[in-house]
């Protein structure tokens, strides 16, 4: 720093962005190359001490940079891992791999930059929506997407961006994907209907559609609520208790790096809720037939209920 003002006759809170592009550099190697006697994280500190300072806070400009390493050094490493945490557990208790996780965490560090505070609960629309469209790669821009959905979720923004035109090659794939339309049709109706809160909703509307992969394959001919069973729903829930990561989800199996590992058991408790509220709701407003109380038959057995709880200290989650 000293040297770059010596050179330029001026102090470094009078650089304008072109000089801090300059200096900064396109790549951690170009820096390394014009400032050799620095080690491998100055740039990072350099890019972090200028952002706290607002001198120069436009990350995007800087190639290739590791963006949840630099927001840890400018926020602090407990709050990033915190909000990565919240998000990603909620991405692949939907059935997220890993790989896909790793690119939702991306986007939180990315947007957490963008708004200047470490706090999810400050994120809005606007602010995804900007990061979106400042983003060229597509993959890149699906995981904000995804991110979107996991904030409305939890109840921070009031709806997910729009989804991304389909592409050749997308690995999320169409959350549709492998449901009868039938069954889509009915749960897109009880979402227009309901009148839960917003997050509330779209989560269950999400989870639904994996009960909806299940019967198709399984039982196609019980795609219509109508149809359903004590039987069929006591079938269901067997199904879900020795659930694991990737079972019917329609993220392609090469991108899921957990396939066939344990899928938690709130993940699995949720799955069973959503499907009780939805027979609950329909058959309340005479949309099909009281064949079986969904309170009870689509209930969590007792020993799933009882891995549902805080972990002892020294417990690490998967």
């Amino acid at each position: 720093m000293l040297i770059e003002m010596h050179k330029r006759r001026r102090a470094f809170w009078g650089w304008s962005t072109d000089e801090w592009l300059e200096i900064l550099c396109p790549s951690a190697c170009d820096f390394r190359k014009r400032y050799p006697q620095t080690n491998g994280h100055s740039r990072q500190m350099l890019v972090a001490a200028m952002y706290l300072f607002r001198l120069f806070d436009d990350f995007r400009k800087l190639g290739i940079i590791d963006r949840t390493a630099l927001a840890c050094r400018i926020f602090g490493r407990p709050r990033i891992e915190n909000a990565i945490k919240r998000v990603v557990d909620v991405a692949v208790s939907w059935g997220y791999g890993r790989f896909q996780a790793k690119d939702v965490q991306w986007a939180v560090c990315t947007v957490l930059l963008a708004n200047k505070s470490p706090r999810l609960e400050d994120l809005t629309l606007e602010v995804l929506e900007m990061e979106r469209k400042h983003t060229g790669i597509y993959y890149r821009r699906a995981s904000i997407v995804v991110l979107s959905r996991v904030l409305t979720d939890l109840g921070i923004v009031p709806r997910p961006l729009a989804k991304l035109a389909a592409r050749s090659g997308s690995n999320m794939g169409d959350i549709t994907n492998g449901v009868d339309p039938v069954w889509v049709s009915w749960i897109e109706r009880w979402q227009k209907t309901s009148t839960l809160q917003e997050s509330t909703r779209y989560r269950h509307f999400v989870n639904l559609h994996k009960p909806g992969r299940w019967i198709t394959a399984t039982h196609p001919e019980f795609t219509s609520p109508k149809k359903w069973t004590r039987d069929l729903a006591a079938e269901w829930v067997a199904v879900v208790c020795r659930m694991t990561i990737g079972e019917w989800t329609q993220v392609d199996e090469k991108f899921q790096k957990n396939r066939g590992k344990p899928m938690s058991a709130k993940a699995r408790a949720h799955l069973l809720s959503s499907l009780s509220t939805f027979f609950r709701d329909i058959q309340e407003w005479g949309w099909i037939p009281r064949r079986f109380d969904p309170r009870r038959s689509l209930a969590a057995p007792r020993s799933l209920r009882a891995l549902i709880g805080p972990k002892p200290l020294g417990v690490k989650s998967l």
